[in-house]
């Protein structure tokens, strides 16, 4: 079995904020599932004897635009703090 795990912000500050779980998803071999912009999340295996791969699709609205990842340093249950 794998996971997804969908987490709601609490806070005003981009670098030190309160999360709480919303959601768990859990994932079967062959899965295919949308996780919307801006959504705080993980994802993975639950066994560690089990390897986990994803394929993320973006879609640039612009020309020439990059798209950004933003990793947080998390608990994964009550914070999340520094940017990595």
């Amino acid at each position: 079995k794998d996971s997804l795990e969908i987490f709601r912000k609490y806070g005003t500050s981009k670098n030190n904020f309160k999360i709480k779980k919303i959601q768990k998803i859990n994932l079967n071999e062959g899965d295919i599932v949308h996780i919307p912009a801006k959504t705080l999340h993980t994802h993975g295996s639950v066994d560690k004897k089990k390897t986990f791969s994803h394929i993320a699709i973006n879609i640039l609205p612009r020309k020439n635009a990059e798209y950004k990842t933003v990793w947080w340093k998390s608990d994964f249950k009550t914070k999340a703090t520094t940017i990595i």
